[in-house]
């Protein structure tokens, strides 16, 4: 007989802080409905299991006498947040994630392991969000020129068609969500992934290959672009001081000379196409000039890094990808994302569907961060949690079930101290989360915090 959950994740503590049978009933909150950016005040949700039974005015929702009743005055209620591109650095990662309210993520780059934590989530077993999971990413054999600035050696590399196929039905069996390509896939290897992709289920996600180009991408129905990936090559002229090369220095760098006149011809495209698309602006830690990241570092949250991102950090040359950069590159990187973003919010205005994704090692914490960046980039408060909830839930094919306040939804759900449609900010004011019915307290997100720091950082 297994151990009970919290007892094997957290201890005694985190027992205390979950509902009882009778599940829990939140009075007096202020309910975020995320989809049209209004407040409901003094509302009741009540909660059975792990769903959302009922929602309504407090006069109409009554408190069965056994449930939880949690006095939310003063509160705001959001549903849960979901981070759509992470790299998890082991279950300490599904951690953090639940401590800062995001209760669904999109793993980029699947391994089995990742299969095996979904299995043990869902068992009630392990503690952790809703998980998506890709398969390991598909890529081409590099260029020679470029082959030690490429991660190429830790990929299974795919040269035809036949070979494309297979990978895909061997994803397939083993449990995987997604199809993750990357920057070297050849033409007709994309295709026979896209063509065995959709029989199977498998949408197509990632970077934009090379030889695929952005134009075939959306043609071919590639569910999401991560990173703006695939539109420089359009946007900068070939006599421009730097030109996107196969190399991502060049290809960071020539965003600075975009010719923005071009985009919107792209921007019509992408519209057609339906594909989402995940910026991970939060991505740009990696691009920051050194004094920045040193500062970085220095911040309180950077205690909760582990002793691996701190040394990727701390000597970016170590990343094959980075390799090349001076320290007037990354200097100077910030500039392309200014132009990154310019182009995101020019996409989202013309309705191109945006998701909130981060790619960036603190987890958890860069999902408030990426809700900034989107802010900063033109999104108003509503939208950027849009792209971190109805958005991400739309795109898993979730809807009915994620991503919003209602009876019948997941009881995935945070409470916060602020409102974050006046300041984006106060996503990060967590009073609460609620993860699959059960309620977890400041006191309690606070002990997985502190189990999370770094050794030397408690």
């Amino acid at each position: 007989m297994s151990r009970p959950l919290f007892l094997v994740l957290t201890g005694l503590l985190l027992v205390a802080c979950t509902t009882t049978p009778a599940g829990i009933t939140i009075n007096n909150v202020s309910i975020v409905d995320v989809s049209t950016g209004d407040v409901i005040e003094k509302q009741s949700v009540q909660i059975n299991g792990s769903r959302i039974q009922a929602v309504g005015p407090i006069k109409d929702i009554r408190n069965p006498q056994a449930a939880m009743v949690v006095d939310a005055t003063g509160l705001y209620l959001i549903p849960g947040l979901w981070d759509m591109h992470v790299h998890p650095d082991g279950k300490r990662d599904l951690d953090l994630l639940i401590a800062n309210g995001v209760l669904g993520a999109r793993i980029m780059y699947g391994e089995p392991e990742h299969i095996a934590w979904r299995k043990a989530i869902d068992a009630g077993h392990l503690l952790g969000p809703r998980l998506l999971i890709s398969g390991p990413i598909i890529e081409g054999p590099p260029p020679e020129s470029v082959a030690d600035l490429t991660a190429a050696a830790e990929m299974n590399l795919i040269a035809t068609d036949a070979a494309a196929r297979e990978e895909v039905r061997q994803q397939h069996a083993a449990g995987f969500d997604y199809l993750k390509v990357y920057n070297n896939l050849p033409l007709p290897a994309y295709e026979a992934l896209a063509d065995e992709g959709r029989k199977l289920g498998m949408p197509v996600v990632g970077h934009v290959p090379f030889a695929v180009g952005i134009e075939n991408a959306l043609d071919l129905g590639q569910a999401s672009v991560e990173h703006m990936r695939g539109y420089v090559h359009e946007l900068v002229p070939a006599d421009a001081s730097v030109v996107p090369g196969p190399d991502l220095r060049s290809r960071i760098l020539a965003w600075r000379f975009a010719d923005m006149e071009r985009a919107d011809a792209w921007i019509h495209k992408t519209l057609e196409s339906r594909t989402y698309h995940c910026p991970t602006f939060s991505f740009e830690l990696f691009f920051m000039a050194d004094v920045d990241v040193a500062r970085y570092l220095d911040s309180e949250e950077a205690a909760w890094l582990s002793d691996d991102a701190v040394a990727l950090l701390s000597d970016r040359s170590v990343l094959p990808w980075l390799r090349n950069f001076s320290a007037e590159d990354f200097a100077a990187a910030s500039s392309a994302f200014r132009v990154q973003k310019a182009l995101l919010y020019r996409m989202h205005e013309a309705g191109v569907p945006i998701l909130a994704g981060t790619d960036a090692p603190l987890l958890g914490f860069t999902l408030h961060d990426e809700l900034a960046h989107l802010v900063d980039a033109g999104l108003s408060e509503t939208e950027a949690l849009q792209a971190a909830t109805i958005n991400a839930t739309a795109f898993a094919g979730l809807g009915n079930s994620y991503g919003r306040v209602l009876p019948g939804h997941t009881a995935n759900l945070v409470l916060l101290r602020g409102n974050p449609l006046e300041s984006i900010t106060n996503s990060r004011e967590i009073e609460a989360v609620v993860l699959d019915g059960h309620y977890l307290d400041r006191d309690a997100l606070d002990s997985i915090l502190m189990k999370r720091r770094r050794p030397e950082q408690r």
